[in-house]
């Protein structure tokens, strides 16, 4: 069923373009969009029709045929069981420009780590690297076969876990208030990771160094977590200290996790790629989804 766009409503948006990852985001986001209790957008777009000089070549059933993509990995996702709260977007241009401007009006984008275009060799294609670097919200990105844990799943308890960056700058900061938020929907330990890096020379190694580095780093996720998770889950979480390469470390602490979340600190590449693409690297490595927060997440905590 389709429904109608109000202002205020909650939007989860999803990229779809036939592909297996992009069946996948579509399975994610609308678990998403169910957790939200928002309306699940499906987006499909083309790029524009090639031109004879300055005359559109238009094929004049290439949105159909879009439109029968879209319906195709809609059905693919649900069956005769779509989500009762789902939006169909079809538009002409390049799909990142189209995700770009529907998360304007989003809480959320949802895209798959590999789409049918591009170079297979490729981790993260040109579609999601755009996407979460130029999305107004925040960008789950999922590869192959990786998938939101359903809350009524029966595990043993303690199994869940929600892995989180912190450095203590802002973007870490609205991560961590993400990253308790969806702990507490999945009812999942959440793991606060902080990275120093490695020095070379005399005093890598050393004893008093590595204690220092420590001290500080767990100073700063204490002071993080009082400001970002909720009083009473402080108690359960686990703080991780480690060195090395910010975004190898958090993909390792990640394997196996049921979310990986980081922060990103700007809409522009130049500087995303200037602050060491963090976010870029952990989304094309991790084996989880991988949650790319921008900006402060919302108050409001959930009920069930």
């Amino acid at each position: 069923m389709d429904t109608p766009e109000t202002a205020d409503e909650t939007r989860v948006v999803v990229g779809v373009d036939g592909s297996d990852d992009s069946i996948g985001a579509l399975r994610a986001a609308a678990r998403a969009a169910e957790l939200m209790h928002a309306t699940l957008v499906v987006v499909t777009a083309w790029s524009q029709a090639p031109t004879f000089g300055r005359t559109p070549l238009w094929l004049p059933d290439f949105r159909r045929e879009m439109e029968h993509v879209q319906a195709a990995a809609i059905d693919g996702a649900f069956g005769d069981r779509p989500p009762a709260a789902l939006q169909r977007v079809v538009h002409v241009g390049a799909p990142s420009a189209a995700l770009v401007r529907e998360s304007e009006k989003a809480s959320l984008v949802v895209v798959g780590r590999r789409g049918h275009g591009g170079f297979r060799s490729l981790l993260l294609g040109s579609t999601a690297m755009s996407t979460v670097v130029h999305a107004a919200c925040s960008v789950l990105v999922l590869g192959g076969g990786a998938r939101i844990s359903p809350t009524d799943a029966v595990d043993e308890p303690g199994s869940r876990r929600v892995v989180v960056g912190v450095d203590g700058e802002a973007p870490s900061i609205h991560a961590l208030a993400a990253a308790d938020r969806a702990a507490e929907v999945l009812d999942a330990r959440l793991d606060v990771v902080t990275v120093w890096p490695r020095f070379a020379g005399e005093l890598d190694g050393t004893d008093d160094l590595d204690d220092a580095l420590g001290s500080v780093a767990r100073a700063q996720q204490e002071a993080a977590v009082a400001v970002a998770v909720a009083p009473s889950r402080r108690g359960t979480v686990r703080y991780v200290v480690r060195e090395g390469g910010v975004s190898a470390v958090l993909v390792d602490e990640g394997r196996s996790a049921d979310l990986l979340v980081v922060g990103i600190r700007s809409r522009s590449a130049l500087v995303e790629a200037f602050t060491g693409a963090v976010a870029i690297t952990t989304a094309a490595h991790g084996d989880c989804p991988v949650l790319v927060v921008r900006g402060p997440v919302a108050a409001r905590r959930p009920t069930s």
